[in-house]
């Protein structure tokens, strides 16, 4: 079943398309748009690794800082992996960060989310997306009311 066509935005450009619909439960290979889509997460995975090292070498000083980070905020005392991975993933989506999305992602499996419990906490980070956004429009404003 097809949806539209219809714009669709792709960063500050628009393009004519049709979109499917997509039945719950239901995978498919092309769900998101060629610029944003990663078909083999695992190679992706891999690949990022490799650089990884290679940025390793050229500057050990911020991996090894990244690292500290990283075990640091993974040491809790009050959150377990699952609340942890939740707003990993959250962040993830937030930042637009694909390393961090496949990160978590695999970490969230790991801890035993389900698709339905990691949809509640993105339904979050879109809200707040959208109101980071209004609170922008009305800074906008903000700025048009001091110009001179």
């Amino acid at each position: 079943m097809w949806i539209g066509p219809r714009w669709f935005p792709i960063g500050a450009l628009f393009i004519w398309t049709a979109i499917p619909s997509i039945e719950p439960g239901t995978r498919r290979e092309n769900a998101m748009t060629a610029d944003t889509r990663i078909e083999d997460w695992d190679s992706y995975n891999g690949a990022l690794r490799e650089r990884g090292k290679e940025f390793a070498v050229l500057h050990p000083e911020a991996v090894k800082g990244f690292s500290a980070l990283s075990r640091g905020a993974s040491t809790t005392k009050h959150l377990d992996a699952k609340t942890r991975e939740l707003i990993a993933l959250a962040v993830a989506v937030t930042t637009r960060c694909q390393g961090c999305i496949d990160a978590h992602a695999r970490k969230a499996q790991a801890a035993g989310l389900t698709k339905e419990e990691i949809a509640e906490a993105l339904g979050v980070a879109i809200a707040l997306n959208a109101g980071a956004a209004m609170t922008y429009s009305l800074h906008v404003l903000d700025a048009m009311d001091g110009l001179g």
